[in-house]
């Protein structure tokens, strides 16, 4: 298991804010390849990203010496939906 994956698998149970809109959520598990959260003022649907896309956002970010933000992993990941959800827990992992 990567280092990464394993800083990851240690937010399960906790809750992180949306960088731009500060819109909490939680982190309900951790899998082999994905993360799965659920935002707190949704309806209660279970969201996730895969393993892949925050392994290769982290190294962008890292590279980068940036944060991210949900521009983008929408430009590395056009079609997804939890663009906002994938930036916060990559800023998460890089303090």
């Amino acid at each position: 298991m990567s280092d990464v994956w394993n800083k990851v698998c240690q937010l399960k149970g906790k809750t992180l804010y949306t960088s731009a809109r500060n819109r909490p959520f939680d982190i309900i598990d951790t899998q082999s390849d994905r993360i799965i959260f659920t935002p707190q003022n949704g309806n209660g649907t279970h969201r996730w990203a895969t393993r892949k896309q925050i392994e290769t956002m982290y190294d962008f970010a890292s590279k980068n010496n940036s944060q991210i933000t949900s521009i983008i992993v929408q430009e590395q990941y056009p079609s997804d939906r939890n663009t906002s959800y994938i930036a916060s827990i990559i800023n998460t992992l890089l303090k």
